[in-house]
């Protein structure tokens, strides 16, 4: 719409368009106001609550939920982001008394595997009973020779670490420079301490060898 010029305006006030609107009957006012009333108290739940409205906050039913959040279970084990990073030297030295109560468990089977054969060896007949016991006590000797096989293979240079640490604790006190193995050098350490005990036991090094060609 093109903008109205000044003449035209006034020709407009003239005519009462802009005059501001008439204020209504004030009883048409009131009986408005009591409709208004009215639909409020229809809305009402009791006797005691407000008939008008807060005209600023609106009311609100409170409405208690049924839902109940149920609290979920939280390991932080396997919470990829409150989780730390893994220690393994940690890890190994607060659960090293395994190891050594693996160890400990096949000392005590073998005295025991030792003293049935030995009964045996005097031309002694063993009891059905003592029979089921050493089939026991041989299978349960072979899981934990194979549990400590497991942990050594999975470690097998942690040994020579410790070592590393020990001495480098007692270079520092001398005031030298700490030495740093590298994989290669660990492994070339821990096949020399295979191969010298080996080279003790006659003819296992030969054998060992043709085991190693086989497998090629």
């Amino acid at each position: 719409m093109e903008e109205m010029s000044f003449e035209q305006r006034l020709k407009k006030a003239k005519t009462g368009f802009h005059k501001k609107r008439t204020a209504e009957n004030p009883k048409d006012l009131m009986e408005k106001k009591e409709r208004q009333l009215q639909k409020v108290n229809k809305g009402r739940k009791k006797v005691g609550m407000p008939k008008e409205r807060y005209s600023k906050i609106p009311v609100k039913d409170k409405m208690m939920s049924t839902f109940q959040a149920q609290e979920k279970g939280r390991d932080p084990r396997f919470l990829a982001g409150d989780a730390s990073q893994f220690n393994k030297g940690l890890f190994e030295a607060s659960y090293n008394f395994i190891n050594d109560m693996t160890k400990d468990r096949k000392k005590n089977i073998k005295r025991e595997l030792n003293a049935l054969k030995k009964k045996t060896r005097k031309n002694k007949k063993l009891s059905p009973a003592e029979l089921e016991t050493q089939e026991k006590l041989t299978n349960i000797l072979a899981e934990e020779s194979n549990l400590i096989k497991v942990y050594s293979k999975s470690n097998p240079e942690s040994k020579y670490l410790k070592e590393a640490k020990k001495m480098n604790k007692e270079r520092a006190k001398k005031g030298q420079n700490p030495i740093y193995y590298k994989k290669r050098e660990l492994k070339e350490m821990r096949y020399k301490e295979q191969f010298d005990k080996l080279d003790k036991k006659k003819g296992r090094v030969d054998k060992e060898i043709q085991k190693a060609f086989r497998k090629v």
